[in-house]
C-alpha cells in the first residue's frame, strides 16, 4: 500500500505514513519506524511558534542497525516541525497513528498463553502433593488432559 499521509516539515524533513510504518525523511536519508514500535505521538499545533509532530518509540530514538544512518538521525528529533499550513495534516497523522497504536496494543493483548499438557499435569501434581486435591481428582484430570 502506498503513502496514506505525508507532512512536509521545515529543514528538508518529511513524515510519510503507511499502513504499518512511518518513514522519517531528511533530505535523501530515510529512517523507518514500524507502528507496532511507536509508544506515542507528540503533536503541538503551530500557533505563535512552529508546530511539531514527534514519534516516540521505546528507545525514544529512531535507532537503526545502520551506523551511518544512526549518525544522521542521532541529533534530530524523531519527527518534524512545521508551519501553520501543516496543522491539519499533522493532526490527521496523529489521529491515524494513535488509532493504529491502539489497534496494535489490542492485538498483542489477544495473544493467549496455551499451557502444554505437561505443564497442566505438573500444575495438578503440585496441587496433589500439597493436599489441595485428592489422588482420584488428580487421576481424573490426568485422563482428561491426556485424552484417555
Amino acid at each position: 500500500m502506498g503513502i496514506l499521509y505525508s507532512l512536509e516539515g521545515m529543514g528538508r524533513k518529511r513524515i510519510d505514513v503507511y499502513d504499518n510504518k512511518v518513514d522519517l525523511v531528511w533530505g535523501n536519508q530515510t529512517k523507518t519506524v514500524f507502528i507496532k514500535d511507536i509508544i506515542t505521538v507528540e503533536y503541538a499545533p503551530c500557533r505563535f511558534a512552529d508546530g511539531h509532530l514527534y514519534i516516540r518509540t521505546a528507545r525514544d530514538t529512531v535507532g537503526t542497525s545502520d551506523e551511518e544512518l544512526d549518525k544522521v538521525f542521532s541529533h534530530m528529533q524523531p519527527g518534524v516541525t512545521f508551519r501553520k499550513s501543516g496543522n491539519e495534516m499533522a493532526l490527521k497523522i496523529k489521529d491515524y497513528l494513535d488509532k493504529r497504536i491502539e489497534e496494535c496494543a489490542n492485538e498483542s493483548k489477544q495473544i493467549v498463553y496455551q499451557a502444554s499438557p505437561a505443564d497442566e499435569l505438573k500444575k495438578y501434581k503440585e496441587l496433589l502433593d500439597s493436599g489441595i486435591i485428592t489422588q482420584e481428582e488428580f487421576n481424573a484430570k490426568k485422563k482428561q488432559i491426556l485424552g484417555l
